[in-house]
């Protein structure tokens, strides 16, 4: 398997395996386990972040270079009870809303499930992403939740994003 797709692979698996925040500073694996805890402050500012650079992002995405793929979001969906920071691909962003389809199934909120198509609009982006010429861009929120994973967790994950 090439570089590319190894990392894409990989991004999948993450995307996947890390369902998201709930409301609580946790982040959590597909069967809920609760694998670490992550600093609140840290968070605010990755979703500042990815938030501050959402423009540069589309301009990507509706032009992305030959090496540039894996276009995603990751989006709050609340539910009435919880807020959920879901990943979102297939990425239709010509117009406000936006829609993409959810990337993993939810572990706290019901209203929505893994493949529905979803509607958002640039106040529900919590982080955006994708992978240039072998290298992950933005994942703001991944980074700071790699702060609360054991080291060779995080640095297995540095090495194949390419940071």
């Amino acid at each position: 398997m090439s570089r590319l797709g190894q990392l894409c692979c990989c991004f999948l698996v993450i995307s996947v395996l890390m369902v998201g925040c709930d409301s609580s500073n946790t982040y959590l694996l597909g069967d809920g386990e609760v694998k670490g805890k992550y600093n609140e402050d840290d968070m605010a500012v990755a979703v500042a972040q990815a938030r501050a650079s959402f423009d540069a992002f589309l301009t990507k995405a509706k032009y992305p270079g030959e090496l540039d793929s894996d276009f995603s979001v990751k989006v709050a969906i609340e539910d009435g009870q919880h807020t959920e920071h879901i990943w979102l691909n297939d990425l239709k962003i010509e117009q406000e809303p936006f829609e993409g389809t959810i990337g993993n199934e939810p572990y706290f909120i019901t209203n929505v499930k893994f493949g529905d198509r979803y509607r958002f609009t640039r106040e529900d982006i919590s982080d955006w992403t994708y992978v240039s010429d072998g290298v992950v861009q933005g994942s703001y929120t991944v980074r700071v939740s790699m702060k609360a994973m054991s080291k060779a967790e995080s640095d297995a994950l540095t090495k194949q994003f390419g940071w």
